[in-house]
């Protein structure tokens, strides 16, 4: 049912009766700004963050040898 709705475990929902139907819609900011975006991370936990990949050293045109990049 999650899946046909497009939710996902711990999503915030709206809860509405019509016509003696209850609807499900899941509550979605107007506008997603960089604090929504933190609030979210905040409120699923870390135990939801996305596994982090790692793509190897870089090379050809992803390696960027410039004056600003040296300065580490």
């Amino acid at each position: 049912m999650l899946d046909e709705l497009g939710l996902k475990p711990g999503q915030s929902v709206q809860l509405t009766v019509k016509d003696g139907k209850g609807i499900i819609e899941p509550v979605r900011p107007k506008r997603i700004t960089l604090e929504w975006i933190l609030a979210e991370m905040d409120r699923l936990g870390p135990e939801n963050a996305p596994e982090s990949v790692e793509w190897g050293p870089d090379r050809g045109e992803e390696i960027i040898d410039d004056e600003y990049s040296r300065r580490r």
